[in-house]
């Protein structure tokens, strides 16, 4: 599906704030409310638009930890990188995980509310047998630069005309 510069600035609207009014998107995008809404549509039926979802504040709720764990594989082949990846899959802790490539296989990202939390992950990860090599874990200090939404007119390096 080729994307115009409304299609982009529709994006660019709703992963800022996909609660935005019907009226405001259109208004924003220089659109009236009906076909501005076609477009959104469209967006979602070709699988453009995958969900709408909501970002927490997590430290408002509790105390936590974040872990980037790089993972180093024993088998480089189709199995392995499969064993592994089915291995973690029911680890709630494990929130995010990267098939990468260069010099590490994985990286893994892991929330728990403490230090003792995050070794016990480790642990249960390790014994499971599910490929590793090794391991190098880092406890996140903050987060500099949150991720918050993509600007994809920068991303395509194309200007809205």
């Amino acid at each position: 599906m080729k994307l115009d510069h409304i299609d982009i600035q529709i994006l660019n609207a709703l992963q800022k704030n996909s609660q935005i009014t019907k009226k405001d998107l259109a208004d924003q995008v220089g659109l009236s409310i009906s076909p501005c809404w076609q477009r959104v549509k469209r967006l979602e039926k070709e699988g453009i638009i995958t969900q709408y979802s909501v970002e927490l504040d997590l430290g408002k709720i509790t105390d936590y930890c974040v872990f980037f764990v790089q993972i180093v594989l024993k088998s480089h082949d189709g199995n392995g990188f499969h064993v592994f990846e089915e291995g973690i899959k029911d680890i709630p802790e494990v929130v995010e995980c990267y098939a990468t490539s260069g010099s590490i296989d994985y990286l893994i990202k892991i929330i728990v509310p403490n230090n003792e939390s995050y070794h016990r992950v480790m642990d249960e990860i390790v014994s499971r047998n599910i490929g590793i090599d090794r391991y190098n874990g880092h406890l996140i200090r903050h987060n500099s630069k949150p991720y918050y939404f993509i600007d994809i007119f920068a991303l395509l390096n194309k200007k809205p005309n």
